[in-house]
């Protein structure tokens, strides 16, 4: 229609077959928007989105988006679209939830062992958490907002990789910045960094 999503959806299709899901995120919102004014809903583009926030690690918003999407008859036959609800469900700590969805799924689908190893996840999760607070986990002066992780010791220096340089390219996936490594010394008696630098290359 004139003026209506099409062309936002086209938009984000673009994005989306290349792999630019940050992208082709805002496309599919606008058309979206465009078609919840319209009253004209678009299952397809509602599940985009949710499919746009689970490649982003975003499981909070996925798991609004999958719920919404799975409202659509042509979302909620697709039987991936269930596994990647229970996901989200497992990922935000909702693992009761994710137990009745399982069982849900299950009963149409009995056959389905993704399901069956999600269900059991689902229910024993506590096992996982019973040693928990024996470790504490706390960020260094160092750590940023953007990913820094896969450290590395090595005597009394640290390596590790963090996506903290804004001055670097983006990467099209998710639009953060790439990756970069870095070096820093360990503090004595301590579980911090100092000298932090990053390694060229």
């Amino acid at each position: 229609m004139a003026g209506g999503p099409d062309r936002q959806i086209r938009k984000g299709d673009r994005k989306y077959d290349r792999y630019f899901y940050y992208k082709a995120l805002k496309h599919y919102s606008k058309a979206y928007d465009k078609a919840i004014k319209a009253e004209e809903p678009n299952g397809r583009v509602t599940l985009r989105i949710a499919d746009c926030y689970r490649h982003l690690n975003d499981p909070i918003s996925a798991e609004k988006w999958y719920r919404e999407a799975l409202e659509y008859p042509e979302n909620s036959g697709d039987r991936q679209n269930w596994l990647y609800m229970m996901r989200a469900l497992m990922n935000n700590q909702k693992y009761d939830e994710a137990a009745t969805w399982a069982r849900k799924y299950l009963a149409y689908h009995p056959e389905d062992d993704l399901a069956k190893d999600l269900l059991k996840g689902s229910e024993v999760y506590t096992v996982f958490l019973k040693d928990s607070t024996r470790f504490k986990i706390t960020n260094l002066d160092i750590n940023t907002p953007e990913s820094d992780f896969g450290p590395t010791i090595q005597d009394t220096t640290v390596i590790f990789s963090s996506a903290k340089d804004k001055e670097k390219l983006l990467f099209g996936w998710n639009g953060r910045y790439f990756l970069q490594l870095y070096i820093g010394n360990i503090v004595e008696n301590s579980a911090q960094l100092q000298d932090v630098k990053h390694i060229p290359g």
